[in-house]
Formats: structure tokens, sequence, C-alpha cells
């Protein structure tokens, strides 16, 4: 079975992020895991939707790029009271053009979907990139979200 055609989604947990997290940044300075994680995000976008190209690698991570990760609280593998894991659920990139930012790409777990996880993150991302413009094409399920949200 070729790379394309494994059906698996493996979503990584970050159990270093000093508590829950439901959203982080990652730029040159993250750390190697959430520059992975994101690069992993980037390659499930690009599977879904047949890209031919990855639109993140975390060994060149660009200086006007800016990327998101998304998580949710690994409550299935908290092993004491202090003990904090966040599951990877989505990711985004960012790049920074004249003008503004633009929103590359996106992509969140199929099961996450639906869920309220970017409607509760939106407002955060338009406070730290603006007005920022979208990369086409846009799919109908985005579509729809920027008509009820944008």
């Amino acid at each position: 079975m070729s790379q394309d055609m494994k059906y698996e989604i493996t979503l990584p947990i970050h159990e270093d992020l000093g508590g829950y997290k439901s959203l982080s940044y990652v730029d040159p300075e993250s750390s190697k895991s959430c520059r992975d994680s994101l690069e992993l995000m980037a390659t499930y976008f690009r599977r879904e939707c047949k890209y031919d190209h990855l639109q993140y690698e975390s060994s060149c991570h660009h200086q006007k790029f800016t990327g998101v990760l998304f998580f949710e609280k690994a409550m299935d593998l908290v092993k004491e009271i202090d003990h904090y894991p966040n599951r990877v659920i989505g990711g985004a990139g960012f790049l920074e053009q004249s003008g503004g930012y633009t929103l590359d790409w996106i992509w969140i777990h199929p099961f996450s979907r639906n869920r309220g996880n970017l409607r509760k993150h939106w407002p955060k991302l338009k406070e730290k990139f603006g007005e920022f413009n979208l990369s086409h094409p846009i799919s109908a399920q985005m579509a729809r979200f920027l008509e009820k949200n944008a």
C-alpha cells in the first residue's frame, strides 16, 4: 500500500506545554515536537485535499510563516493530578504578506469538526492576525463556517 493510501490518522500528544492548552502558535523557535506535529497536520491536509505539495515542513520553517496547533485535553492519558497531556486535533498556517496575513491552510481532525473548535478560536486568530485573507480554493465546509462566523 502506498503512503498516500494510508488512512490512519495519528494525533500527537504533547505533555510539555505547562498545562492544558487549546491553541498554540508555532514559529521557528518552537520545539521540534510542535513543528513536527504541525507538519503532520499539513500532511493530513495535503492528503485530504489531494494537493501535490506539503504546505509546511518542520525542517524549513519560513520566517514569514506562523503555524497554529489546536489541542484538546487527552483525559484518557492522565496519570496523575498534575499531568496535563494535550492531544493535537488540528493545525493551520498563516503567511505574512504585504498588506497583512493569509490563512494558507487549515486542517482539523474529522471527529473534531463541527464541535465548535474553530469557532471558539476564531476571535483569537483575528486578534493575532487581523483581518486576514484566505487562500483558495475554500472547501464547502469552510465556506459554510465563514458565512456564520466571518
